[in-house]
């Protein structure tokens, strides 16, 4: 009895959990955010699980970027699919977290807006879905970085 209960317990970490990591940092003297997807498990992951033709606003792996002046006044804001700034012979693969692996994104503040900026208010969601379990996954982080 004991051993099906320790059994049990050491398996319910791995029931439900998504294992995906999410990291984002930031580098002041480059102004870019770097976010880094990774996947601790044997599955894998479709980010933005929802075909294009499927697609409702506001799911998916999107970020959204809200420039604000020194008054806390949003002047630019930018919302995009995590993976549209990769280069094209990275696009595709962006959109897919493999096994044991990471994905990195990294975002250039100042290649959208070259105006007097002060902070950046950073709104990430992953949606992704276990390609093996078929269930989803979905997480939003909201960080805010000072320019100055």
């Amino acid at each position: 009895m004991k051993i099906i209960l320790v059994l049990i317990l050491a398996s319910l970490p791995l029931i439900g959990a998504a294992q995906i990591g999410i990291q984002l940092s930031f580098d002041k003297e480059a102004k870019e955010a770097m976010l880094l997807l990774l996947n601790t498990s044997n599955d894998i992951y479709r980010l933005s699980p929802k075909s294009i033709d499927q697609y409702e606003p506001g799911t998916g792996c999107i970020y959204t970027f809200l420039y604000r002046d020194k008054n806390d006044k949003v002047i630019y804001k930018r919302s995009r699919f995590i993976y549209d700034e990769l280069p094209l012979t990275k696009y595709r693969l962006g959109q897919y977290l493999l096994p044991h692996e990471n994905n990195e994104y990294k975002y250039e503040f100042a290649k959208w807006y070259s105006g007097e900026i002060c902070s950046v208010e950073v709104e990430i969601q992953i949606e992704a879905i276990n390609y093996t379990t078929r269930k989803s996954y979905l997480n939003k982080i909201k960080r805010i970085y000072s320019l100055e």
